[in-house]
């Protein structure tokens, strides 16, 4: 092994080295001064983000929740778009009855149009019968005008009868 020798500096170099030492001292010193500073903002935007963390849990949850919510919102307007469903198929057969139903009322209609075509002309033929009885018994009644009356009818009834059986008693 090989002794080292020792060496000697001066006062001078002494100074040197010390004022370097001393400059990277507070080169050091001022890093760390930079790098306290520097970690106390990242604490603080740590403590603000972590802040930030907590309300986002809390908006998740309650997100959450609402998710739940709305799966059973969707659940139930799912049973009833199906309700739906199956009162569209009955209406559409119920329209489908009805459109037959329609059809057949068209026929009948159409029928009845005819019949009543058939009575007009049938309540025509009255109208005309009825125009001549009623002048039969417009005459029937002027001609019995002219002749006698009940009250006189029967009155000259009476004479008759009287009549009859003074003639009777006159024959006996």
């Amino acid at each position: 092994m090989k002794k080292k020798k020792k060496e000697i500096y001066t006062d001078g170099e002494v100074r040197v080295l010390l004022e370097d030492i001393k400059d990277k001292f507070d080169f050091l010193a001022d890093g760390q001064a930079i790098l306290k500073k520097d970690l106390s903002e990242v604490k603080k935007k740590a403590d603000i983000n972590f802040k930030e963390i907590g309300k986002l849990r809390v908006d998740v949850t309650i997100l959450g929740k609402d998710v739940d919510v709305l799966k059973e919102d969707v659940s139930v307007l799912k049973k009833d778009v199906n309700v739906l469903k199956k009162d569209v198929n009955t209406l559409r057969k119920d329209v489908n009855v009805l459109k037959e139903d329609v059809s057949i009322l068209k026929k009948d209609v159409s029928v009845l149009k005819k019949d009543v075509r058939v009575l007009k002309g049938d309540v025509g033929v009255l109208k005309e019968d009825m125009d001549y009885v009623k002048d039969e018994l417009g005459a029937i009644r002027n001609e019995l005008k002219a002749k006698v009356s009940r009250d006189e009818f029967a009155l000259l009834e009476k004479r008759v009868v009287a009549l009859e059986k003074a003639l009777r008693s006159i024959k006996n």
